[in-house]
């Protein structure tokens, strides 16, 4: 995204098997992606401090699906990558007090 700091080799990727990989972060934060034959699913978008769509872009040229477990800022951050993410209805209140409250404290501390 347009202004987006460049945040190079800011994901850890650890392969699991051939086609599953988990991409780490600082603060012990991780996603899981898992990659079909005619598509993949992300399993949550980290903090949202560093573009993942690139980081999956750089696994898979397959279209993506993205679920989140839950709407914490530490599960759905990096939803803003993405254009279509899928999480339980009920935590849309916890992912928007997240994103409003809790997120800029996290940055401050990872910044500080």
């Amino acid at each position: 995204m347009k202004g987006e700091p460049i945040m190079e080799n800011y994901f850890k990727i650890i392969p699991i098997t051939e086609d599953i990989y988990h991409l780490y972060e600082p603060g012990g934060v991780g996603s899981t992606l898992i990659i079909g034959k005619e598509q993949a699913l992300l399993i949550d978008t980290g903090y949202g401090f560093a573009d993942i769509r690139g980081t999956v872009a750089s696994l898979t040229s397959l279209p993506v699906r993205v679920v989140n477990t839950h709407g914490h800022t530490d599960h759905a951050g990096g939803n803003r990558f993405f254009h279509k993410v899928w999480m339980n209805p009920a935590d849309k209140a916890t992912y928007k007090d997240y994103q409003k409250h809790q997120k800029p404290l996290i940055a401050a501390r990872f910044e500080g």
